[in-house]
């Protein structure tokens, strides 16, 4: 059978980073749509040596192309030649701006259909950290544009095409398809409470993440509550988080343990019994929805599909406001019934909508796909 070639584009995510595992959902994501489509991978971002793909085609800039604009070119040369070798039949892009832009255009003038995925800063705004590419004029009119020229416009959350909406774009054919978890690597378990409690958060050590207001929360609810907190992840703000666990006097409470091999992170989702997340921006976190697969109950800030589902699935906590994350938590620790609803829902909502699901949607999304 002659599969349909799809090329896959993004800043990075694979064959990158701590362990060549990138963003790990990412790799998921592509592997699974080479079962149905003959994919390669286009990544902006070298890929680390001796990293091979399985199952995909995957091209980079060399590490020695290292000025920001000359990658672009290569990149483009790459596909270009990929190309013209063997015509592809549709392109997608993993990220709306400034890598969409960059697949639009080409497509375009291809005349390849495109659909463009949005995943994160291109739908964001936080000016107390100067984050997300709708804060700035040229960057905002380039994400509209990019958006309205796209052949389809998926995203991973329905907060992120309201977000758009208040910047006064919106189309009738887009779709929200958030990324599911791999229902056999996350596997539900009840969590008898027992001990203090476990919570958890993972994800890269940025502002963006706000772990400074998670340990501010986790220093307040410890008189009321015996608590353990275990910080997955790696980033620039490691130092200063280390030292905000000793100004706050939690050295013996919290663990940072740093990256984990992703294969590995079932582990932590069973150890804990609540994942609290403080970012003040999120595409989806598809940290959140491998917990909820595994049973754990979610405090989220309501960023990504949390501002979609609310609390339904989860304990919705003000972003920046430690005293009311310690207040929720303590409170949900005290409440079985409402912390049982909130675990049974969630973990509903991602099993409905697991990584199969993901790619059943996409590949309808990329099988329908007409140059406009």
């Amino acid at each position: 059978m002659n599969r349909k070639r799809l090329a896959i584009f993004a800043p990075g995510g694979i064959g990158v980073g701590v362990f060549s595992q990138g963003l790990p959902a990412l790799g998921s994501l592509v592997a699974s749509l080479a079962e149905r489509f003959d994919v390669t991978f286009y990544s902006l971002a070298p890929i680390n040596p001796g990293f091979a793909s399985v199952g995909f085609g995957l091209s980079a800039p060399s590490v020695t192309v290292d000025v920001k604009g000359a990658r672009w070119l290569d990149l483009a040369r790459r596909f270009l030649a990929d190309h013209l070798a063997a015509r592809y039949d549709r392109m997608l892009s993993l990220w709306g701006y400034p890598i969409g832009a960059f697949v639009v255009g080409l497509a375009r003038t291809l005349r390849v259909p495109a659909a463009v995925m949005l995943l994160g800063a291109e739908t964001a705004d936080v000016p107390s950290i100067g984050y997300g590419h709708l804060g700035q004029p040229l960057s905002r009119r380039l994400v509209i544009e990019t958006c309205r020229r796209a052949d389809a416009l998926v995203a991973v959350a329905q907060s992120q095409l309201d977000a758009l909406a208040r910047c006064g774009f919106a189309r009738p054919d887009d779709e929200v398809v958030p990324i599911g978890a791999e229902a056999a690597l996350f596997p539900f378990e009840t969590k008898p409470r027992t001990g203090p409690l476990k919570i958890l958060h993972v994800g890269n050590l940025t502002e963006v993440k706000d772990q400074a207001t998670l340990l501010r929360a986790f220093a307040r609810l410890l008189p009321d509550l015996d608590a353990r907190l275990r910080i997955v992840g790696d980033g620039a703000l490691r130092p200063y988080l280390a030292a905000l666990i000793h100004e706050l006097r939690l050295d013996g409470a919290v663990e940072l343990a740093g990256a984990v091999p992703f294969a590995a992170m079932p582990n932590h989702y069973h150890w804990a019994d609540m994942f609290v997340l403080t970012s003040l921006s999120e595409g989806q976190n598809r940290s959140l929805t491998e917990a909820a697969m595994c049973g754990v109950l979610q405090v989220s800030t309501p960023v990504g599909h949390i501002a979609d589902l609310g609390e339904t699935v989860a304990v919705v906590v003000r972003a920046g406001d430690p005293q009311h994350v310690a207040d929720r938590i303590v409170g949900i620790a005290n409440d079985i019934d409402g912390w049982s609803l909130r675990v049974r829902a969630a973990r509903g909502w991602a099993a409905t909508h697991d990584m199969a699901w993901t790619v059943d949607r996409l590949s309808m999304i990329l099988e329908g796909l007409r140059a406009r």
